[in-house]
């Protein structure tokens, strides 16, 4: 029997509609030259990087105390982002046990002239925090 698709999140557009992330903006970055592949695309463990100091940063807020990644979940990448687009990661709260929190990351890349949403790269990470 063949896996279901997994629903989508209701934040999802429907065609023409511009994309609304899920959460709250933990932190807007540049894309620089230095951080580019092979292709002349950024790197995919840039943008990974990225989403752990945003994911980070959220649980240790929530935490009150230092928070270190143990654990990355589905983490998809939607779209090449280019050198001067300006990304956006947002995260939300999914889970706190007794030690484990765990956080959807989403990152959003624009231009930096007026311009829609492009890339949709999501995961999540499980953070362990203070006992």
């Amino acid at each position: 029997m063949a896996d279901a698709a997994p629903p989508q999140p209701a934040n999802e557009p429907t065609s023409g509609e511009a994309r609304v992330p899920r959460g709250s903006l933990s932190i807007r970055t540049l894309c620089m030259p230095a951080d580019t592949n092979h292709a002349g695309d950024i790197f995919g463990g840039w943008l990974l990087g990225q989403m752990d100091i945003a994911g980070g940063i959220f649980a240790s807020n929530i935490a009150a105390g230092r928070c270190a990644t143990v654990a990355i979940d589905a983490m998809t990448f939607k779209k090449p982002v280019a050198v001067g687009d300006v990304m956006c990661i947002y995260t939300d709260l999914i889970r706190v046990g007794t030690t484990p929190i765990t956080v959807h990351v989403e990152g959003l890349g624009a231009a930096p002239e007026p311009a829609a949403a492009r890339a949709g790269d999501r995961g999540h990470l499980h953070l362990r925090g203070p006992r």
